[in-house]
């Protein structure tokens, strides 16, 4: 009888064990799955913020590339990383971080910095099939090296010996080859794991996106090329005066001294001074400002050191004021091709600044719309992945590995008795005991691990939406596509695009609505933009304030005489009241750098609905008001 008991007790055990077992590598496995979701989507979402700085900052391709690499390297921590593209039926190497050693006969060439090995390597055109990057691109299969030092296919490159290991990826775009990427480590270096490879084969879709945005930026800069070539062919003399004389833009001719030596007829029409007040004096005398003198100074300077044409928007000084203008600004050559000043093409664009319905804008904002609603589809059908990822979790009540053990505490409290006989008392209320804190502290796992994945599904969803109203946004008409909108509902909208911006400033929004609703008839995307130019500057303004708590913008609305007045009201910086109109001058800006539009564009847009806009403020450290009124709708005001 004894030797039964033991058995059974012995079963019992190797049963726990078991048991326990599997529920340790359940509870790996989903720790490990959890950890990969997050770490993907840190992954995307870091890469997108990296990439869309660098695309602000850079001023060529070779730079955003060369970043996407060098953030490549860091999420993998590899020491060199190489983005190959494909061109017709070869790679070619476009962006490189760190001494990457995957170079054919390198001979005496010394290569010490990323630059100069791709400088090197674009003189390789890899055929697909060919060495280990072609063999990738013709498979489209992925590819870990380890001892690659060892490898008889890495022999034929330079450095193959100081070689640890090497990863490769084939991106792939509706089943064709768009490029590889390798990243390598040397002997000094770890070698790469499987994970490290499936990071690198997620992060490749993005990269694809890097790769398809500067295609489009090819695509646009074409036009330049031709331009800076035609530009360049037409140095004879005879040409240029012809260009000067019968030129319907602003023209003069600079000295390397700075000094005015020619003007064309239309540059004194456009700035009401004489050839007699102009001829002989230096161009920063007819600057608006000391930036401008300074900015147009480093333009003149650079198309001369770098002998390049310089495009930038300017104000040009007028005998009365000044008006907008783009100032092309190119080198001036001599019979003998020696650059001896430059010449400057001024295009008056305030007509084409006040003309929405230019049809050349029209196109171009379509194109850019078009590309960021792609973006945004491809994001947000990355992110309702991840979200049907963890609805499965949260779905799944009840853990198979739970109801076992809830069985197996059940089972061993009925049949106390029988083990006590073989156990004892003490042992067995102990074992009891242990299989009812296992249960317990597995149904406290499973309820938080539910939590976590209900937050994490409540955050997706934020982001989904957030997603859908940009791509509702981006995907909006022209200027001329008025309808009737609620006034609130857009304020709103604006806000959750910029809540990101607002948290992380820690400011609040404090809302003053009226209860009826209110409706304008406008052009929604274009609106939409004003809104959100406001909300940013009323946000950026605290980056440069003194007020570090108690951060808000306080959103009001009324209605006056057929108008809404819509107040936007912050205490972060604010400015001197002198200055309040400059603000809407074109070209304005307190700033380094900008994106979007300006407040010259927004009250062009808020006028062209027959609207108006202000701005004001007490002094420094006394916060700022922006007042805008709109027409209310026909139909609201009837009903009103």
């Amino acid at each position: 009888m004894s030797i039964v008991w033991i058995s059974i007790f012995l079963l019992l055990a190797a049963g726990l064990s078991f048991g326990g077992w599997t529920l340790r590598k359940t509870f790996c496995r989903l720790k490990q799955e959890n950890k990969t979701l997050l770490h993907q989507k840190a992954d995307r979402d870091n890469f997108l913020n990296v990439f869309s700085q660098n695309l602000q900052d850079v001023e060529d391709i070779d730079n955003v590339l060369n970043a996407t690499a060098h953030y490549i390297a860091k999420m993998l921590e590899a020491e060199s990383v190489c983005i190959y593209e494909i061109q017709h039926d070869y790679l070619k190497a476009s962006g490189i971080s760190g001494f990457y050693p995957l170079v054919r006969n390198a001979g005496d060439y010394v290569m010490t910095k990323p630059k100069y090995i791709l400088e090197y390597l674009r003189k390789e055109k890899i055929l697909l099939g060919d060495g280990i990057i072609g063999g990738v691109g013709k498979t489209l299969e992925p590819l870990l090296i380890k001892e690659a030092n060892n490898n008889p296919q890495l022999r034929e490159y330079y450095n193959a010996a100081n070689i640890n290991t090497l990863m490769a990826v084939p991106m792939v775009y509706d089943g064709m080859l768009t490029g590889v990427i390798c990243a390598v480590n040397n002997l000094n270096a770890g070698p790469f794991a499987p994970e490290q490879l499936h990071r690198l084969q997620f992060i490749s879709s993005q990269v694809i996106l890097v790769l398809n945005m500067i295609m489009v930026y090819r695509n646009f800069s074409e036009h330049q090329r031709i331009r800076q070539e035609l530009a360049d062919k037409e140095r004879s003399e005879l040409e240029i005066r012809q260009i000067f004389e019968t030129s319907g833009d602003g023209m003069r001719v600079l000295n390397k001294n700075l000094e005015i030596v020619k003007v064309n007829n239309q540059f004194e029409k456009l700035t009401g001074f004489t050839r007699q007040e102009l001829i002989g004096r230096y161009c920063y005398d007819y600057a608006v400002s000391k930036e401008q003198a300074e900015s147009e100074q480093r333009s003149i300077d650079s198309a001369i050191g770098e002998s390049k044409r310089i495009e930038e928007d300017m104000e040009l000084k007028t005998a009365d004021g000044s008006i907008p203008c783009i100032v092309a600004t190119v080198p001036h050559y001599d019979a003998g091709g020696e650059i001896i000043g430059v010449i400057q093409n001024f295009k008056d664009i305030s007509d084409r600044l006040l003309a929405e319905k230019s049809a050349a804008r029209d196109a171009e904002q379509r194109g850019k719309l078009q590309m960021v609603s792609s973006v945004l589809h491809d994001i947000g059908n990355a992110v309702t992945g991840i979200g049907t990822t963890f609805v499965k979790f949260i779905n799944e009540k009840e853990w198979p590995e739970a109801n076992s053990l809830a069985m197996l505490q059940k089972t061993l409290e009925a049949q106390s008795e029988s083990f006590v006989q073989v156990m004892g008392t003490e042992k067995t209320e102990k074992f009891i005991q242990l299989i009812a804190k296992l249960n317990q502290a597995l149904t406290k796992r499973q309820n938080m691990l539910q939590d976590v994945f209900r937050k994490l599904s409540f955050g997706v969803s934020h982001i989904s939406d957030v997603l859908s109203l940009q791509r509702a946004y981006a995907g909006g008409g022209s200027s001329a596509n008025s309808s009737t909108l609620v006034l609130r509902d857009l304020m709103s909208d604006a806000i959750a695009m910029q809540a990101a911006s607002l948290e992380r400033r820690n400011i609040n929004i404090h809302y003053n609505l009226p209860p009826n609703i209110i409706h304008v008839k406008a052009d929604k995307t274009r609106l939409i933009q004003v809104l959100l130019n406001l909300l940013k500057n009323a946000a950026e303004s605290f980056d440069t304030s003194e007020r570090k708590e108690g951060r808000q913008i306080n959103i009001s609305m009324r209605l006056d005489e057929g108008k809404v007045v819509m107040r936007i009201i912050d205490n972060a910086r604010g400015f001197d009241p002198e200055t309040a109109e400059n603000f809407f001058k074109n070209g304005f800006s307190t700033k380094n750098r900008g994106s979007g539009i300006g407040l010259y564009q927004c009250r062009a847009i808020i006028e062209s609905h027959g609207g108006t806009i202000e701005l004001n403020s007490q002094g420094i450290e006394k916060g700022a008001e922006v007042v805008l009124s709109l027409p209310v709708a026909e139909s609201a005001k009837d009903k009103s």
